[in-house]
């Protein structure tokens, strides 16, 4: 983490393999990081600490979201699933519906939206596709 672009001021190291998105938690205190080691893994900030390894995807996690309470994060993989779980790393809720990689995910803070969480994915044709659930 840096205060400013040339001062590292912490390295984060657990992660097998590459790590492909970070995420803040809203109020700052935890960091989320997924990987290619088919991981999430739950940092505090002010230590540095790995606080839990959320394991439940297959393949290379691609990107994550978290909710405006914190208190849910999605995330999405090359297994074709996105899973939602709690800010602790339990398994709230998985979807496997997709016949490819699955790009990103995010959560819709709005209240006017239909729905809460969104998903893309690049089809065998090269189009995106952008869903709800």
């Amino acid at each position: 983490m840096f205060d400013n672009p040339m001062k590292c001021l912490k390295t984060l190291n657990g992660h097998e393999h590459s790590v492909s998105f970070l995420v803040f938690s809203p109020d700052g205190n935890n960091l989320y990081s997924a990987s290619r080691d088919k991981t999430i893994k739950l940092w505090e900030v002010n230590s540095g600490f790995c606080k839990s390894t959320f394991k439940g995807h297959d393949e290379w996690v691609r990107s994550l979201s978290i909710n405006n309470k914190g208190d849910m994060i999605a995330s999405c993989s090359d297994d074709e699933t996105v899973i939602v779980w709690s800010d602790k790393g339990e398994l709230k809720n998985q979807f496997k519906c997709h016949e490819n990689v699955i790009e990103h995910v995010l959560f819709v803070n709005d209240e006017n939206s239909k729905k809460e969480i969104y998903y893309g994915e690049f089809n065998s044709h090269g189009e995106d596709k952008l869903q709800e659930i």
